[in-house]
């Protein structure tokens, strides 16, 4: 999006809070200066922007949200993802077009991997695929620091059908998950939360992937550092799906175990539907119960004869 836009942006933003071009001005830049910002004619400073942003009683996050309103692609992403919603493939596939429509190339890569993901999956990648998968991959591993875009490339990756990433791109995303979860400096909660559910699918992909030390190794770490530094509303929800992915961790490995910990989680889901009824925690619990049904080897029958 060119500069232009964005003083777009500030003069609507502007005109909805009834303020004045002094007003919004400040001491921070000239009326005349904001004037020609708004109309696309100049650019501003940052950190002079940033301060625009503060007369008008904005944070950032606003403003970025106002962007997306207005940003081509970012309307056509939200197309495509509620295309997929529907399952509607074909309808995804027009919408995302070409590579050349797209400013972001990793965005079109990105969507494409999430339309690619909802077709039947052979053994091996199509050519398309491995194109489109290693381009994410080589991106990653160009970077040393997630931000929120990133996330969402790693959960699509990791979320993909085919077993198809090397060890040492795993063992990459977990050095940075477990350093980014270390990190103190984060003034919100965001980005922690983010960390800590993309090392939930990154552990669930080692499992998968026959990792299972790795995956058990994680999910401890996980553990403590929620456990530790999250507030309950939020540590309660990452420790019961750790909980949940250590039980098919057990599983893989015809562990015991995992069905004592598989009831033990079974009355937990049953408790709070009993207290309070929500829909996507019964729909948790069918998920949770053919899951483990379906993994399950030790001969231990599931649910026991007393929970069903």
């Amino acid at each position: 999006m060119e500069f232009k836009h964005y003083g777009e942006i500030i003069h609507k933003i502007r005109q909805d809070r009834n303020m004045t071009l002094k007003e919004a001005a400040g001491d921070a830049i000239t009326p005349n200066n904001l004037s020609r910002f708004e109309k696309g004619l100049a650019s501003v400073k940052v950190d002079t922007f940033f301060e625009i942003l503060s007369k008008l009683n904005l944070d950032i996050e606003d403003f970025v949200e106002a962007c997306q309103i207005q940003n081509e692609n970012a309307q056509r992403t939200k197309q495509i993802m509620h295309a997929l919603i529907n399952n509607d493939k074909i309808k995804a596939r027009k919408i995302l077009g070409k590579k050349s429509d797209w400013e972001n190339i990793i965005v079109y890569y990105t969507l494409k991997l999430a339309i690619l993901n909802q077709v039947d999956k052979m053994d091996e990648l199509t050519p398309e695929e491995a194109e489109t998968i290693n381009y994410l991959v080589d991106y990653i591993f160009s970077i040393d620091t997630f931000y929120l875009h990133d996330f969402t490339i790693i959960e699509i990756l990791l979320g993909y059908k085919v077993q198809c990433f090397e060890l040492k791109f795993l063992e990459y995303l977990e050095k940075l998950i477990v350093k980014g979860l270390e990190e103190t400096k984060y003034v919100t909660l965001n980005f922690p939360r983010r960390y800590a559910a993309t090392g939930m699918y990154l552990a669930r992909t080692y499992s998968r992937y026959g990792y299972y030390d790795k995956a058990e190794k994680l999910i401890y770490k996980l553990k403590i550092n929620i456990s530790e530094k999250f507030s309950n509303e939020y540590s309660i929800y990452f420790l019961f799906y750790l909980n949940i992915y250590e039980v098919y961790n057990l599983l893989r490995q015809n562990n015991p175990k995992a069905i004592e910990r598989a009831n033990t989680l079974l009355h937990y889901i049953d408790a709070q539907n009993n207290l309070f009824p929500l829909a996507n925690m019964f729909e948790t619990k069918n998920i949770f119960v053919k899951a483990v049904q379906r993994l399950n080897k030790t001969g231990i029958p599931f649910p026991t004869e007393d929970d069903e």
